[in-house]
């Protein structure tokens, strides 16, 4: 198994529930020039230390075509916290601009090779990744320092590639 997506890879195809009541394919933003799939939780200190900065550049990003979309694939057996109805909840208390995806049996995590929370995916038209201006985390704390990074990001220019991961 892969530990991330290969260079030129086209973005795995998913099929989830979302805090909202709807189903989302990833066909569901195919209008979106530029996607962005990151997989998020409830608990992870990391997460809710960076969530303030990705709402920051969904919303500056938005009417540049940018849709953000957020997937939880954690366990509610291991954090009651990522449940889907508190999914629901702190959509509701925190009202973040993306769509929230629950990836409960974790297929569409692995197929997209998604090691931790946050971890950031930015896609093209074509939903081939281009590289992340942010960090996944244990690095997620700088991600508050890469935010400026992304200002000239989402344009057609910016054609970069994904780092293979390091295994160990």
């Amino acid at each position: 198994m892969a530990f991330t997506l290969a260079n030129g890879q086209k973005a795995p195809d998913f099929k989830l529930p979302a805090t909202d009541g709807k189903t989302y394919s990833l066909n569901d933003f195919s209008e979106a020039p530029w996607l962005v799939v990151f997989f998020t939780c409830n608990h992870c200190p990391y997460v809710i230390g960076s969530d303030e900065v990705t709402r920051t550049t969904a919303e500056k990003f938005r009417d540049k075509g940018v849709q953000f979309v957020g997937i939880n694939a954690n366990s509610k057996n291991t954090h009651e916290d990522d449940s889907f109805p508190n999914m629901v909840k702190r959509m509701e208390e925190q009202r973040f601009p993306w769509v929230y995806l629950h990836d409960e049996p974790q297929e569409v995590a692995l197929a997209y090779g998604a090691l931790r929370t946050p971890h950031f995916y930015v896609f093209d038209k074509d939903r081939k990744p281009r590289k992340s201006p942010w960090p996944t985390a244990p690095c997620a704390r700088r991600t508050f320092t890469c935010s400026t990074r992304t200002e000239n990001w989402f344009t057609p220019v910016a054609v970069l590639t994904v780092p293979a991961t390091r295994q160990k």
